[in-house]
């Protein structure tokens, strides 16, 4: 007997109690295979779609729902469109109501406008091309106020600015060559005494020259809905190519009265500009409107500010704005008068008739 007890045998029997090996697998029979395949198949398909809607139901929400960002407030996108909208402007109206004015007034072409109601009380070949004379200068103020930052900043006139004017007879305010004067003394100045000299300066402080700031002088025409006029200078010296109509110029005044500054202005009686080394105590300026009128000679409202006008081939013109005793606002525009009388007698005889 070997003294070795971990024979063949001993072996044998340990693996017989100890290490019982795993039952084999049933078959499976053939049918249960094919139903286990279908349930999976199934299962697949299940997932599938469901993945397939939920991803549509997402992509549904997003495309729906507004970006979260500071543009959007309750839901509602104020993003603001790159796109541009033309600008709508309401032009005073014509109705049944309209006054034929015809021989009523001296001046050949008017238009009387209730700025309120927005609403054409009275005219007179309203809609006839018209040169404007100095009335251009209401543009002129207009477009200036709205391109100047500070008022108080200065400019230095020259030779070449008061000449021209002054050797085509134009008006002017007085100010000298070498003279710095002060914008708003050059925006005075181009209004009560409707100084040539001094829209020329603006022109060429805000634009560079006459001819860059008339550009801006027809872009903002056509912006406030003017679209058959033609502006060619600052002052309104005689231009074959210079022309409005008067529909046209009260449009630009009742800009001008929505505008704080050019209603302080055009409503100014007189005003002394800055004193200076060439006028050590300014020089007074008088508006060449009020100079000839008070403002409160109609009856029943009082004429609050305005400009006038002169060309031998635009006659004498008047753009004035006032107010009638029940709070409404008016608007006068009124060109070739044969006469300067007849044209003021022109504006307090409408305001008394048709301002209620």
């Amino acid at each position: 007997m070997s003294d070795n007890k971990y024979t063949d045998e001993f072996f044998k029997n340990y693996e017989q109690r100890y290490m019982r090996t795993a039952p084999a697998p049933k078959p499976v029979a053939p049918k249960a295979q094919k139903r286990k395949k279908k349930i999976i198949r199934n299962r697949i398909f299940v997932a599938v779609m469901s993945l397939t809607i939920v991803s549509a139901i997402t992509l549904g929400i997003i495309l729906i729902t507004p970006p979260k960002d500071k543009n959007v407030v309750d839901g509602v996108d104020n993003t603001v469109s790159t796109v541009k909208k033309p600008k709508l402007h309401t032009l005073p109206v014509f109705n049944d109501q309209t006054v034929e004015l015809g021989t009523k007034i001296e001046s050949e072409h008017a238009i009387f406008i209730n700025v309120t109601d927005n609403i054409v009380v009275a005219s007179k070949n309203s809609d006839a091309r018209v040169y404007p004379a100095s009335l251009t200068k209401v543009l002129t103020l207009l477009v200036a106020v709205e391109n100047i930052k500070n008022l108080d900043d200065t400019f230095e006139m020259t030779y070449e600015i008061t000449d021209p004017p002054y050797n085509a007879g134009a008006s002017m305010a007085g100010f000298l060559a070498g003279e710095v004067i002060t914008v708003k003394d050059l925006l005075y100045g181009a209004i009560l005494p409707s100084g040539a000299e001094a829209t020329a300066a603006i022109a060429i402080y805000v634009a560079g020259s006459e001819s860059k700031f008339a550009e801006l002088m027809n872009e903002k025409a056509r912006k406030l809905g003017i679209t058959n006029a033609n502006f060619t200078n600052t002052s309104g010296l005689h231009n074959n190519n210079h022309y409005c109509t008067v529909m046209d110029m009260a449009v630009v005044l009742r800009a001008a009265m929505k505008n704080e500054i050019c209603r302080e202005i055009l409503s100014t009686y007189q005003y002394t500009t800055t004193f200076t080394e060439q006028h050590p105590e300014g020089i007074l300026l008088t508006s060449t409107l009020f100079g000839r009128m008070r403002g409160d000679e109609p009856e029943g409202a009082e004429i609050k500010g305005g400009k006038t006008g002169f060309t031998s081939e635009a006659g004498n013109c008047i753009a004035s704005f006032g107010v009638s005793d029940s709070g409404k606002e008016y608007i006068f525009v009124t060109t070739k008068a044969k006469g300067l009388w007849k044209a003021v007698y022109d504006h307090i005889n409408t305001y008394t008739a048709y301002a209620k």
